[in-house]
């Protein structure tokens, strides 16, 4: 069969994506990715086929709209999504419509459901939505992004789940009506959206361990487990060897894609926590461009990123955005964690590595200072209850096979 896969967003919104890739390659199928053009050089090394999005989105998330949307009031999180998606959506429409060109099956996540799904109605292929968070209305506390009642079925969370679809549906409205009737197509709205996604196949790429699927999903919505991709070849440089070898096993401080109005601040803030934790650090800049200038010989500065999982079972402990993906890493590796939510669904996977008792209490991005991190840092290396509970789900999230079981799901779907 043949597969495209839509994956509009930061690298860790594409990564899951090449690693479900590869096990439908595997599998004998052929695949087509389609992201922003900046990760078309890393896709095409994966040997996989590569169809671009006109959008840088590195760039796109360092402009003064993509820092807004980060930084921004989550209260106005969905204005910031459209004012920042609004002026790209026609190019988004226009790569996707060329990836998904042969298509017998069009997955996308909560990002490329408006464009994909439409591609598919048009063209007679199948669409799954491949969602790398708890995007779904459900009873469910646990699993609700924003819930009424955190650890409760309840009609409540529920019905904020609604009220979140329904504003999702709202930032792409107008793109999908234009898209939809430029393709001949009839027009939706946002109940009729509500009532699609209760039909289609869903899958959701992490790990029952850490949101137990909810009595409420329908039978098209499936737990898959995450979808880790592992880079075998990588392999280290010299610098990083020889810091890791030279004292105990330090705890890693980074962002991710995330950006930052003002890098030397957060640079700052963390290697005064460093200092005053005693803890050694692996530090990586990302997209905020946190690279001081002057660290202590206790603080390794990554030049380049690592893969989470060679890096990650290495570190003490880890500190970091709460991106879906960097969660699962950590989850897996079996290490204690501090999430610094910036937006989005981080405040959620924040919550739920707390809840399970993997991580500690969640610090805001903005609320960030030295003071907590410190703390932080050294509860990281010195709390065994944390890390005893790390290792434990660690080893559940290892036994699963999230995209063995994608991949045998994606395939029964077109029989």
């Amino acid at each position: 069969m043949n597969f495209s896969l839509i994956a509009f967003g930061t690298r860790g919104d594409v990564q899951p994506y090449v690693a479900l890739a590869h096990g439908l390659c595997v599998a004998g199928h052929s695949v087509r990715i389609c992201a922003g053009r900046n990760f078309g050089a890393w896709i095409e090394r994966e040997g996989l086929e590569f169809a671009p999005i006109a959008v840088d989105i590195q760039e796109m998330m360092r402009s003064p709209g993509g820092v807004s949307w980060v930084e921004g009031s989550r209260l106005f999180t969905m204005q910031h999504m459209r004012r920042l998606f609004r002026p790209v959506a026609g190019v988004v429409a226009e790569g996707a419509l060329a990836a998904c060109e042969g298509a017998d099956v069009i997955v996308s996540s909560f990002t490329g459901d408006w464009v994909g799904s439409t591609i598919a109605e048009k063209i007679g292929a199948r669409y799954v939505s491949a969602l790398l968070q708890p995007m779904r209305p459900s009873r469910s506390g646990l699993a609700t992004l924003i819930p009424a009642l955190p650890h409760r079925m309840s009609v409540l969370n529920l019905l904020m789940g609604r009220v979140a679809m329904t504003m999702l549906f709202n930032v792409f409205a107008e793109e999908v009506r234009g898209l939809r009737s430029r393709l001949g197509l009839p027009t939706i709205d946002a109940a009729s959206f509500l009532r699609w996604m209760q039909e289609t196949t869903t899958l959701f790429a992490f790990s029952e361990h850490v949101m137990p699927r909810p009595a409420d999903y329908p039978e098209p919505w499936h737990l898959t487990g995450y979808w880790f991709h592992d880079e075998p070849d990588w392999m280290p440089d010299d610098a990083l060897m020889e810091f890791l070898a030279r004292g105990s096993a330090p705890v890693y401080v980074g962002f991710g894609s995330m950006t930052d109005s003002d890098a030397r601040v957060t640079t700052a803030t963390i290697l005064r926590a460093q200092q005053a934790a005693g803890v050694r650090v692996v530090l990586y800049g990302g997209w905020a461009g946190i690279r001081p200038q002057d660290a202590s010989a206790d603080v390794h500065v990554l030049q380049r990123s690592a893969p989470h999982a060679w890096l990650f079972p290495r570190m003490a402990g880890v500190v970091h955005h709460g991106g879906a993906g960097t969660t699962g890493a950590a989850a897996r590796a079996g290490v204690p964690q501090l999430v610094v939510p910036h937006f989005a669904d981080q405040p959620y996977w924040g919550r739920r590595m707390y809840e399970l008792g993997v991580g500690l209490r969640p610090v805001d991005k903005m609320r960030l200072n030295e003071n907590m991190l410190a703390t932080a840092l050294r509860a990281l290396v010195d709390d065994a209850v944390l890390r005893s509970n790390a290792q434990a789900l660690g080893e559940r999230v290892r036994m699963e096979d999230g995209v063995g079981r994608a991949v045998k799901i994606l395939t029964e779907v077109q029989q």
